[in-house]
Parts: structure tokens; sequence; C-alpha cells
């Protein structure tokens, strides 16, 4: 009878002192982050990996786990975690913008202009996915749109770098005269 009460007693009181997934979550995704703005993403992978670990189905920690694989050049992994975050919140504009940014480092302007416009359409305010949507539409050749977007960048987010160079730029490519007029 001993023993076993020193089980349920030792049982308790390890149990007590176990953290919940919940505070595992917090924990390591707000180390996760301190990591990431310390600019050690790779320390940020670890924690990021270890807040999904407690909590696979939260989009925020695949959303976060995507941009520190981004910064460390992992783009297929970066794109995989911004997939997982758009499964479970569908309607995600942080990790539709990451998404685009990633699928336009790979070359997939459209998609990456899909993603845009999807975090665009979700957040109108968004002065970051309004910008990359104009950086998109521009690759594409369609710069009225993309002239438009970063209109809209511009008086949302008026400090964005090289905003100003794209809208001059996409101007100047707007009125030059076609070749052989």
């Amino acid at each position: 009878m001993r023993v076993v009460a020193r089980v349920v007693l030792a049982s308790l009181v390890l149990w007590g002192c176990a953290k919940s997934a919940a505070e595992r979550f917090d924990e390591h995704y707000e180390h996760g982050w301190q990591a990431y703005r310390a600019g050690d993403p790779r320390e940020a992978i670890e924690q990021f990996r270890e807040a999904v670990d407690a909590f696979p189905r939260s989009p925020e920690a695949h959303n976060a786990l995507g941009k520190a694989y981004y910064d460390v050049g992992e783009r297929d992994e970066a794109i995989a975690q911004y997939e997982l975050a758009l499964h479970y919140r569908p309607r995600y504009p942080e990790a539709r913008n990451n998404l685009g940014i990633a699928l336009l480092d790979a070359r997939d302007v459209t998609g990456a202009v899909a993603q845009f416009r999807e975090a665009v359409e979700v957040k109108p305010n968004y002065g970051a996915a309004q910008y990359n949507l104009c950086l998109g539409l521009e690759i594409l050749g369609r710069l009225e749109d993309a002239d438009a977007h970063c209109r809209a960048a511009q008086r949302l987010a008026p400090t964005t770098p090289g905003l100003s160079g794209t809208i001059n730029r996409i101007q100047m490519k707007m009125t030059a005269p076609a070749w052989g007029e």
C-alpha cells in the first residue's frame, strides 16, 4: 500500500510540474520570435518546430516556421510550411503574402500573384501585399494594374523600401513609346 501511495504521490508531483501543450507552445513560439528578431533563424527554426510539435494545427506557428526556413534559404520547406498554415486557416493574409514571396522567388509569378491577390482580398489595407502584388503584376506586364496596386501600397505604407522607384519605373514603362513607333 505504501508503494502505491508513493507512486501516486510521485505521479501527482510530476504531473503538476509538467507543462501543458499550450504552455509549451507559448514558450517555444515566443522564444522562436525572440531568436528570429535577434537574427538567429536557425534557433528560430528549432523553437518554432517545438511550437508546432506542441500544437500541430497552429497556422501562426507554421507561418513563422516558414519565415525562418525562407531566411536560411530553404525555400521548398518554407513553401510547405506556408501551405500548412493556409490549410489550417485559408483566409490568413500574412501566410498568403509569405507564400507569394516564396513562389516569386521560385519564378512562379502567376502563383505568386494569385497569393498576393488573395491576401489583398482578405485584407485590403495590407500595404506589403499590395506592393508585392504590384511587383508581380509588373513582371507579368500588367502595368495599369501594377500601378494601381503600387498606389494603394503608397497610401497604406508610404515608407516601403523601393516603392517610389517602382512607381517611377512603372510610369516610365507606361508612357514609353513602343519600338517602331
